[in-house]
């Protein structure tokens, strides 16, 4: 059993973007020890991409992914809320 959910990294995520308007996924990863944490890191911010509470940019190919909060104004409008398959 992990130490961590995905959901505890979603919450991680969106504490973050609250605090400031832009950060790096490299932010996020500090103090991430493991590739599996790395990965479920990962997971958590499609989750947060797919249910549209976030959106990332890359201002170069291979460069570093910034995240910003997407305003719930700016979403766009869905005929039903998506589910978590981890919630």
């Amino acid at each position: 059993r992990l130490p961590f959910t995905v959901n505890e990294c979603m919450d991680r995520i969106t504490d973050a973007v609250q605090s400031k308007p832009r950060i790096q996924f490299g932010d996020i990863l500090e103090g991430v020890d493991t590739r599996v944490e790395v990965v479920v890191t990962l997971l958590a911010l499609l989750e947060l991409l797919k249910r549209y509470e976030v959106r990332v940019f890359q201002d170069n190919l291979f460069g570093e992914i910034l995240i910003e909060h997407f305003p719930r104004s700016e979403r766009p409008i869905l005929e039903e809320t998506p589910q978590s398959e981890f919630a």
